[in-house]
């Protein structure tokens, strides 16, 4: 019987695909024609973001910053651009994106530092809004790129490296300085401050170690541009869990799901219904703080970079936890995704995935790739207000040796600078 069944199924198959080589003609110009027109986008959107000017900003801290987190995401609110890609010309035959920055976290043989890569045009309105929220910091325009002065392929220095990603969908928020009160602008020593984790571990490695934290962030747009090689890689793939195309509905959606679980009235409930109801309201509370702010698509990418006789395995690990410290029940959290590693040997027999894998990552990181790019990352959402959380310059409470600050008198800004 099953044999009889399988050949059934062979022959109505074979009929199947005859009849899809015989009509070819009919779909093969549409289908030849859709390609011709993503590679075309390929080219003149990767010769245009070749063409484009790039540079480097530093971003030196002052001996007090009496500024929370708040500030950094007004600056923030200056890089959601949503404009590049225009009109139909603009993105087809000039090949126009919309515009990314890059923030950056780096520890150079344990000096920490803090950096901005944008397009050259973007850099000066950028050197502005800095100012405009830090008085006292410097900014050092034009700054030599960190990530031109290590040469990898030779056998001197030997990399690890990982992407991070979140455990949940990206409609749920992580715990934000909002969550740890920082928006409150408690005095230094009560401040609880997530980012003096990151820069306790950025500062304990040693000469010949570098560690490089990347943030890609680019304006989300409700629509997402799927590629036509996207769309057939799907037919291919397992179905995947719900995903929602409009971030603001979806969180509304989860909103509304929550509100109708949570008990209109707690008295006489048990002490575990009213602590998951306790979590359920701040889980809200975090959701509507998030509707209506600006949303970012966003990559963030991790490398530690060291000599091979100084290579610490323990900053591995510091490396995979790194982005731990921003988890909440019931929110979000990062988690490390595509190590430049394997959990197996026999995944990597010979050793050249390793090699490949480790090149593509510090390419993609030098070069602040990711979206319209022909690196397959990754990405996700997060709201303005997280990438302040992640991404802020710290108070004095983070007082790291190696965290150089500068006096304020040193500090004042240029007197030129555009209004």
């Amino acid at each position: 019987m099953l044999g009889i069944f399988l050949e059934r199924v062979l022959l109505s198959l074979r009929g199947g695909l005859a009849v899809i080589f015989d009509y070819y003609f009919l779909w093969l110009p549409f289908f030849l024609g859709f390609l011709a027109l993503e590679f075309w986008k390929r080219y003149v959107t990767t010769l245009a973001l070749f063409e484009e000017e790039k540079t480097l900003i530093q971003i030196k801290l002052p001996r007090e910053l009496h500024k929370s987190p708040k500030a950094m995401e007004l600056f923030l609110r200056s890089l959601h651009r949503s404009g590049g890609e225009g009109n139909f010309y603009d993105k087809w035959w000039k090949g126009g994106t919309r515009p990314w920055s890059s923030l950056e976290l780096v520890s150079i043989d344990g000096e920490v530092r803090f950096y901005i890569w944008t397009r050259r045009k973007y850099a000066k309105s950028i050197e502005t809004e800095l100012y405009s929220q830090f008085p006292d910091i410097e900014v050092v325009m034009d700054t030599p790129d960190y990530t031109r002065q290590i040469n990898y392929g030779s056998e001197e220095n030997t990399l690890f490296g990982t992407h991070y990603v979140l455990t949940k969908e990206d409609i749920y928020p992580i715990k934000t300085y909002i969550d740890f009160g920082l928006d409150q602008d408690p005095k230094e020593e009560f401040k609880v401050d997530p980012i003096a984790s990151v820069i306790e571990f950025l500062s304990s490695v040693g000469r010949g170690e570098q560690i490089w934290i990347q943030i890609i962030i680019r304006a989300h747009k409700k629509k997402k541009q799927v590629s036509l090689f996207s769309k057939v890689k799907k037919i291919f793939e397992a179905p995947k869990k719900k995903k929602y195309k409009d971030w603001e509905k979806g969180a509304q959606e989860i909103i509304n799901k929550l509100l109708d679980e949570v008990p209109k009235d707690e008295e006489g409930l048990a002490k575990g219904v009213v602590k998951q109801t306790k979590n359920k309201e701040k889980i809200i509370e975090a959701l509507e703080r998030s509707l209506g702010k600006p949303v970012f698509d966003t990559i963030i990418r991790g490398l530690y970079i060291a000599r091979a006789d100084v290579f610490n395995k323990s900053n591995v690990g510091g490396l995979l936890g790194v982005m731990g410290g921003y988890g909440a029940d019931g929110l979000n959290s990062f988690k490390p995704d595509k190590k430049t590693d394997f959990d197996f040997p026999w995944q990597d027999l010979f050793g050249k995935r390793l090699k490949k894998k480790k090149k593509e990552l510090f390419k993609a990181y030098v070069r602040r790739a990711g979206f319209e790019t022909r690196y397959n990352v990754k990405d996700f959402i997060l709201t303005v207000e997280e990438v302040a959380t992640i991404f802020h310059l710290p108070g004095s409470i983070v007082s790291s040796p190696n965290l150089p600050r500068i006096s304020s008198a040193k500090a004042q800004p240029p007197a030129n600078l555009p209004l």
